[in-house]
């Protein structure tokens, strides 16, 4: 496993900087660090669970480094059984909270940083699975939490920004594409409160009511 001083400097075998006078090892430390929240955030490699309770109006905070949720496991009376609620986007979810009838089944949203429950899964506790931020790489020592093989990756990534930044395009381009050949398209942030699917349909309005 490369630690962030050996991945820095095989970023620099590529460079023609051996002095360090256009490119700092904080530069090339902090587009290693962005590489590997980039890849992250694609692969979903980085996953883990925790365990925690609702409040009354079945809400919780998120934590820190949450990324986006895999899975929701709601407790219920029976210890042997659990609930797995639906997450929904906002319009599913307050249409069905505002409104007269009740879901087939608990919906689940991210909203404010917090994870939302309807019908409200009050002081129940839950377990949940999620992609979480791998952790900055900050001393020499620190070796990332992404597999290893990976690793080149976050090398080819911050190999492509030195190389724009020494104005060798086309070097800047071809390791470019070495960082993304094969991943998936950079998410858009809306994954994160939108993970869907969104498949209940959404509760009558007044407005949708015979008068």
């Amino acid at each position: 496993m490369a630690t962030l001083s050996e991945m820095t400097e095989r970023v620099r075998d590529a460079l023609r900087d051996s002095e360090k006078t256009f490119l700092s090892d904080t530069s090339i430390g902090n587009w290693l660090n962005e590489a590997q929240l980039d890849v992250n955030a694609r692969l979903g490699v980085l996953k883990k669970g925790v365990d925690d309770t609702f409040d009354v109006n079945g809400k919780d905070t998120l934590p820190t480094d949450f990324l986006r949720e895999d899975a929701l496991y709601i407790a219920t009376e029976e210890s042997t059984s659990f609930d797995t609620p639906q997450f929904t986007n906002d319009e599913v979810f307050l249409s069905w909270k505002n409104g007269p009838g009740t879901p087939p089944g608990t919906l689940a949203r991210i909203h404010n940083e917090k994870i939302e429950t309807f019908p409200i899964a009050a002081n129940k506790s839950y377990t949940m699975e999620y992609f979480y931020k791998p952790t900055r790489l900050e001393a020499g020592p620190d070796v990332s939490a992404l597999p290893e093989e990976l690793h080149v990756r976050l090398i080819n990534y911050a190999r492509a920004h030195a190389k724009w930044v020494e104005g060798e395009q086309g070097e800047g381009d071809r390791y470019w594409t070495l960082y993304t050949e094969g991943l998936p398209s950079a998410p858009t942030g809306l994954y994160r409160t939108r993970p869907g699917p969104f498949g209940f349909v959404a509760a009558p309005s007044y407005w949708d009511s015979e008068m």
